[in-house]
C-alpha cells in the first residue's frame, strides 16, 4: 500500500488530501493516514499544511516509482 501511494503521488505534482488517497486506494482514512505518517518519518512524502495536502518528497522520485505503476493492482 506504501509503494501504491508513493505511485499515486508521483503522478499529482500538488498533491493530493488524504481522503483522496485514501478513496484512490480503497482503504479508511486512518489506515491511509498511517501509511503517510510513516513514510513521512522516513522523507518519502510531506504534509503541506497550507493546503492540506500529501506530497511525494524528491527523495522518493525515482524510476522504480513511476516505471513499475503498471504493475500494481
Amino acid at each position: 500500500k506504501a509503494v501504491r501511494i508513493l505511485s499515486i503521488l508521483s503522478e499529482n505534482a500538488f498533491g493530493l488530501r488524504l481522503g483522496e488517497i485514501a478513496d484512490r486506494l480503497e482503504i479508511p482514512k486512518p489506515s491511509a493516514h498511517r501509511i503517510l505518517t510513516t513514510l513521512q518519518d522516513v522523507n518519502y512524502v510531506r504534509y503541506e499544511p497550507l493546503n492540506r495536502c500529501w506530497q511525494i518528497n524528491s527523495e522518493a522520485r525515482t524510476p522504480r516509482w513511476t516505471t513499475h505503476k503498471a504493475n500494481i493492482p
